[in-house]
């Protein structure tokens, strides 16, 4: 089937997908071994039985900041599917005070944010004031200078730098949310401040939102599959990696749930570091790889209602002082031209307390804030719902666990790794997961010219 020249990559999600089209690009042989039976890991998407729409596996968004993701759309052709803002727009509601927006000027960074939040009217102009100031103090926070800062919680660091009980309730509590998927009393400064450095600081193009117009799959995984198949490449589904052989040269040979043995020369992990712990041996793990057992996971529940007419104007908007933080109007975002009713995509982040509900009692739920939040809901009908609880959909982004994060060459010169959970210095995201799968890659590219 292959030749030992042939690189192995176990997974196929983004990590391992972005890093078999690098390979590809430049010749190298690829098998991408993948659990399941559709490619794309937590990014993914599929046709709705009962009402034909595309639905994502879970609700994603990206930002201008994603320089490694805007590379490998490019790569594989699909850039273009992704409804880029101008300028940086961040619709907030809140029951009882209606929606404020951050719309930012045409000025460069951070000027830009400056007067976008000048006209958010759910805060003070006290509060404001006290977020302008910050502004320096943040700047000049770099985690790669003062690493101890990953020992305090995001909540208590914006209290040292002096943010309000409502900037932090109306604007930075959502954000952190929304970008490590944890709660700001447990999430980790260090990566809060890799967000803020990143997105609003230096580029005021990097804080602009991108919004896919297509389903996941459609986006990167099918173009991406497509993109490593014309250069040769093989994929190898529904075929679990049971146990990967080391000795101390190096990785031997993989075993599948199907019994067989894959040998190569190089081999790639893009999988969770859960399943990457549980194919490896006790001994292995612990003299190499101590920091596996130490993850732990955060949840992310995404609530699909639809409904017979539109509910919403805006095509999204993040809900204040609600169980539920983001609300997608897929309707708009796809094609607002064919819309009829409404398709709506509800997000909870962080959500481990919730998981525990039953389906039901979660659509129970979403249907009472929706009604609460946006009044032409209350004169509509909902005609479907669809629930989807992914309990490990990143590792908990707590303060003090940047340390376990493993780095992308390993003890073994031909074992790498890949995935958002490693040592990329940003927060468990879709561009996260892009730069491990590039940077693996790129090692290897590295480690075949010095074999030549």
């Amino acid at each position: 089937m292959h030749d030992k020249s042939t690189v192995i990559i176990i997974g196929g999600g983004l990590a391992g997908l972005s890093a078999g089209v690098l390979l590809a690009e430049h010749r190298i042989p690829v098998l991408i071994i993948e659990a399941k039976s559709r490619l794309g890991g937590r990014a993914s998407s599929f046709q709705d039985s009962k009402t034909g729409d595309i639905v994502d596996y879970g609700q994603h968004l990206m930002i201008g900041a994603y320089k490694e993701t805007e590379q490998f759309l490019k790569k594989i052709g699909s850039f273009e599917w992704l409804d880029r803002q101008d300028r940086l727009r961040l619709d907030l509601a809140h029951p009882c005070m209606g929606v404020a927006s951050v719309k930012c000027a045409d000025l460069p960074a951070p000027f830009h944010l400056l007067t976008g939040l000048s006209g958010f009217h759910h805060l003070t102009w006290f509060d404001k004031f006290r977020m302008f100031c910050s502004g320096g103090v943040l700047y000049c926070l770099n985690p790669k200078i003062f690493p101890g800062i990953d020992y305090i919680s995001v909540d208590t660091l914006l209290r040292r730098v002096s943010q309000s009980k409502n900037s932090r309730r109306f604007f930075w509590d959502i954000l952190t949310l929304a970008t490590l998927n944890e709660h700001p009393q447990r999430a980790s400064a260090a990566l809060f401040l890799k967000v803020i450095r990143e997105a609003f600081l230096f580029d005021r193009a990097r804080s602009q939102i991108w919004l896919p117009k297509t389903g996941l799959s459609e986006l990167y995984t099918i173009p991406a599959e497509n993109f490593i198949k014309d250069r040769g490449g093989q994929f190898l589904m529904k075929t679990r990696v049971d146990q990967l052989c080391f000795d101390e040269s190096g990785i031997q040979f993989v075993e599948t749930s199907h019994g067989r043995h894959f040998y190569s020369d190089f081999v790639i992990s893009a999988v969770p570091a859960r399943q990457l712990r549980g194919a490896i041996s006790d001994e292995v793990a612990h003299r190499y790889f101590p920091t596996l057992d130490q993850f732990t996971s955060s949840a992310i529940i995404g609530i699909h209602l639809w409904w017979d007419r539109p509910v919403m104007k805006n095509r999204f908007v993040g809900l204040l002082e609600s169980p539920i933080e983001w609300v997608f109007d897929k309707s708009q975002i796809y094609d607002p031209d064919l819309a009829q009713g409404s398709h709506l995509s509800l997000v909870i982040s962080a959500a481990n307390r919730f998981v525990s509900m039953s389906r039901q009692e979660l659509t129970d739920m979403a249907v009472r804030e929706i009604r609460r939040f946006f009044p032409l809901s209350r004169r509509v009908q909902l005609v479907r719902s669809l629930v989807i609880k992914n309990r490990r959909a990143t590792f908990a982004q707590q303060t003090g666990t940047s340390r376990y994060r493993l780095d992308t060459e390993t003890r073994f010169p031909n074992f790498l790794l890949a995935g958002d959970w490693t040592n990329t210095g940003l927060p468990a995201t879709i561009e996260s997961a892009v730069m491990s799968g590039h940077q693996a890659a790129k090692r290897l590219l590295i480690k075949v010219s010095n074999l030549r």
